[in-house]
């Protein structure tokens, strides 16, 4: 029972008679007392019985008081004893009456501090869970973000058996990152589930060996089906929990994981910004080749490998023959398509270990890192053939082509990438010197 049950039991059973013995024994004694004295005490009697007892107990322990006129020890002995049964009667009464309520109150209590205790538990993390959003929107690429997105839920929540992050286009998702708690614990095949999940948007659930598998959407809010410099589709991403189903079933705990969803999704939509200005800083906006800074970058790396390596390199200029009176005959609309034609066949016709780069103007470059004098002749060819017969899209009864005068070059031991690009320039001069749309090779 309550402590404080008791102590009201106590004094429901022992106020009323000592009230009453207290009474009879100061109307009863063998001098008796002031009547001002016994209406003191009644008053007080009546007082305490009715601040410490219920109505019923009240009532009945008044009935020692018919005792006081006759002064007659055995009535109030009968009404003490009248006083009592009444008082145990009204206890049980109001036991009986009180314990569903108490209990309500007790399991509303427990509830409350239930509820306390969570709250309090989710306030502490609240902290941690600024410190993700600065951690996950420092993340530069894709790997980054999802190593930090599964090291932050080991430490938001400890209760999470295992976590993974999917990152992947409308076709294929790839795990880029995973966290788990139970070595021995496995998400089941979800192949489809994460395909759902990433094209519809939607948050995915379902039950696992005595788990469930919550599976969230990392929602960047880019509507845009095509990325336009890599010519990718939009980046799609899920995050998958595996959580004890009374922690998931808790709503700030699942609110909790939804917050860490959002946050991702947020640092996702960042590093495709991110890389979408990389994209814009290293391709050429017309044709979607590198341009000319990051091909001096290549170029450098590739130089450098050369001549560390047992390989040599090579490099190719490419010059298109005539560009501007083609601009000044059919427009420089024309001429941007034309251009364009041009930069595919060179993807087209180059190998795929080949760095395809619009060098400037009407100028193109190819690297082709370990490749020796007759593979990089034989590109040169190759890429020439394409050049000539890509056709370019005009409002004319015949298809419109250009042609092109290239120069290659053999990286040596003591070029420089200056040294190998005038070398090569110099061999895509010579073609044009001779007589144009044909190949020449540096010396």
């Amino acid at each position: 029972m309550d402590p404080s049950g008791l102590r009201l039991s106590y004094r429901t059973c022992l106020l009323p008679p000592l009230a009453v013995a207290l009474v009879v024994a100061a109307a009863g004694g063998p001098h008796g007392l002031p009547m001002i004295a016994v209406l003191i005490a009644v008053m007080v009697m009546l007082t305490l019985i009715v601040l410490y007892t219920d109505p019923l107990v009240a009532l009945a322990s008044c009935l020692p008081l018919l005792a006081l006129p006759l002064a007659d020890a055995g009535l109030a002995v009968a009404g003490w004893a009248v006083a009592g049964g009444a008082a145990a009667l009204g206890l049980h009464l109001w036991q009986h009456g009180q314990d569903p309520r108490r209990q309500r109150l007790r399991r509303r209590r427990q509830i409350l501090e239930h509820d306390r205790d969570l709250l309090t538990t989710h306030l502490h993390r609240y902290p941690e869970l600024l410190d993700a959003c600065l951690q996950l929107a420092g993340a530069h690429d894709h790997d980054v973000l999802a190593e930090n997105l599964c090291t932050t839920v080991a430490r938001v929540l400890p209760d999470c058996l295992a976590a993974e992050v999917h990152l992947g286009d409308d076709q294929h998702l790839t795990r880029r990152a995973a966290y788990h708690s139970d070595p021995a614990w496995r998400f089941p095949d979800h192949e489809e589930q994460l395909l759902y999940v990433a094209l519809e948007l939607r948050a995915y659930s379902y039950s696992a060996d005595g788990c469930l598998v919550v599976c969230l959407p990392l929602r960047s809010d880019r509507r845009s089906d095509q990325r336009r410099m890599t010519g990718s589709q939009q980046r799609r991403g899920v995050v998958v929990f595996a959580m004890p189903v009374q922690g998931v079933a808790d709503r700030l705990h699942y609110d909790m994981i939804e917050a860490l969803a959002r946050l991702a999704g947020l640092a996702l939509a960042s590093v495709d910004l991110l890389l979408d200005a990389q994209a814009l800083a290293l391709h050429d906006s017309l044709t979607g080749l590198f341009g000319q800074q990051e091909f001096r970058r290549r170029l450098q790396e590739a130089l450098a490998g050369a001549q560390r390596g047992p390989t040599t390199m090579g490099l190719i200029m490419c010059d298109l023959d005539h560009l501007k009176r083609f601009n000044d005959q059919h427009g420089h609309a024309i001429g941007d398509k034309a251009l364009v034609a041009v930069a595919k066949a060179i993807r087209m016709a180059a190998p795929r270990s080949a760095i395809c780069c619009r060098y400037g103007g009407e100028e193109f470059a190819i690297i082709l890192p370990e490749a020796d004098q007759d593979t990089v002749q034989h590109v040169a060819e190759v890429v020439h053939g394409y050049i000539g017969s890509a056709p370019i899209a005009a409002n004319t009864d015949q298809p419109l082509h250009v042609s092109a005068s290239l120069g290659w070059a053999i990286a040596r031991d003591d070029d420089d990438p200056d040294t190998l690009l005038a070398r090569a320039d110099a061999a895509c001069y010579q073609a044009k010197k001779l007589g144009r749309n044909r190949i020449e090779g540096a010396p």
